[in-house]
């Protein structure tokens, strides 16, 4: 039977969730026509905090970015823990909260990117502690390495797990540290704007944070996204249409309405920066009155930042 488990977790939880070898993260986007997904995740590179109600863990690049997709979706932010022993008693954990994550640039900062904007001094701290030696620029850092997820857990449960089936652990799998590896950072930042730009409901991902710019054209290829970028679309053009249409997407937000945004999103990814050169020249003023609105504070700052 379930049970409703009291914050922060106890030792004994704690201990049993560092015994554990994998653990699924779930997450959905707010639109009822979206795909809901789960993912199988190395439980070795997670952590819990000092404080017994947050979690974190090393993300490592993938094919996908589902789950960032959602963490970046206005209002949104939701992500559930699932933990099945597979070994000795039976027992199910579900943990359920909401998360941000922390590139390579925010650990430094603190800024996370998602639903809550910031980590605490606090917890960036107990981060840093937790993953020491393995973060960016760290000897025992892995190539593969994309973010670091920070979970506030709200609610815990406990459920029997009678029916999951007993299974041997045998070893962690290298072949993500030989493909990162032999790809080099840079080759990996290609790899990561490519093919995590866009979730599989068409939702702006992280490869677009990596990449700091819109991509210059978006194809769909056996019900899949994939994004391209050009290097001589790194210009203040687009760097104010960035801006542009992190305010339209406020403003759309507040009318409870996805029009205006939506609108500028697929002309910002079908056309090319050149062709929107008049249209720039024109909102100038207007990008300018938004780069001031952000810099006094009037905006909390846009998911693609200029």
């Amino acid at each position: 039977m379930g049970r409703l488990v009291g914050l922060p977790l106890s030792e004994s939880d704690r201990q049993w969730i560092n015994r554990q070898c994998v653990f699924f993260t779930a997450s959905a986007p707010l639109a009822p026509q979206g795909h809901v997904n789960v993912s199988p995740k190395s439980a070795r590179q997670l952590r819990v905090l000092e404080d017994g109600a947050t979690v974190c863990w090393l993300d490592y690049s993938g094919s996908g970015a589902e789950t960032y997709a959602h963490m970046l979706e206005e209002g949104n932010g939701r992500l559930t823990l699932c933990f099945a022993a597979f070994e000795g008693a039976p027992r199910i954990l579900r943990l359920y909260g909401h998360a941000v994550f922390l590139l390579e640039a925010q650990l430094r900062t603190g800024l996370g990117t998602g639903r809550r904007q910031t980590v605490t001094d606090t917890e960036l701290e107990r981060v840093r502690k937790a993953f020491d030696g393995e973060l960016p620029g760290q000897e025992n850092c892995d190539p593969g390495f994309r973010s670091i997820f920070v979970l506030r857990v709200e609610r815990a449960t406990h459920s029997c797990g009678y029916s999951v089936p007993l299974f041997q652990y045998q070893a962690e799998r290298t072949t993500l540290k030989d493909f990162a590896g032999g790809k080099g950072r840079d080759g990996m930042i290609e790899y990561q704007g490519y093919k995590n730009s866009f979730s599989i409901d068409g939702l702006p991902s992280v490869g677009q944070l990596i990449q700091q710019r819109w991509p210059s054209s978006m194809t769909f290829k056996d019900g899949y996204f994939f994004a391209t970028y050009d290097d001589d679309d790194l210009t203040s053009t687009n760097a104010c249409m960035r801006v542009l249409l992190g305010g339209y997407r406020k403003v759309s937000t507040w009318l409870k309405s996805r029009v205006i945004y939506g609108s500028l999103y697929g002309a910002s990814v079908f056309l090319n920066w050149r062709t929107l050169q008049s249209v720039m020249q024109i909102c100038g003023g207007f990008a300018a009155g938004l780069c001031y609105a952000r810099s006094v504070g009037m905006w909390r700052r846009p998911t693609l930042s200029c």
